[in-house]
């Protein structure tokens, strides 16, 4: 869902088997029953038609992650780009990536 009013942008996200734990403004993190994170939401990119960055950050909303964006002075359309990743704890040709020493 897109919300659009006055000066900013919000996209809500919403979580399933997860629960959404926010690290900071530009990083949530999606933990398990166990408390371990699953997938990270990190690395937020917003701007407007001609190239401009926005201000964008997540916030978190029981089940939801919303991301907001101050679209104030944007020319429209404007993209909302968040990264996602997994943490990989793998062994993968001898060598442990992720959260484990390379």
């Amino acid at each position: 869902m897109i919300e659009e009013g006055g000066d900013a942008l919000s996209q809500r996200v919403s979580v399933q088997g997860a629960t959404p734990e926010v690290l900071s403004t530009t990083e949530v993190s999606l933990r398990d029953a166990d408390g371990t994170t699953q997938l990270r939401m990190h690395g937020l990119a917003a701007w407007d038609a001609e190239g401009k960055a926005l201000h964008a950050g997540f916030r978190v909303q029981g089940q939801e992650v919303w991301i907001d964006a101050d679209t104030r002075d944007a020319v429209w359309p404007v993209t909302l780009d968040p990264f996602y990743s997994k943490p990989v704890d793998e062994i993968v040709g001898g060598y442990e990536i992720g959260r484990a020493h390379v």
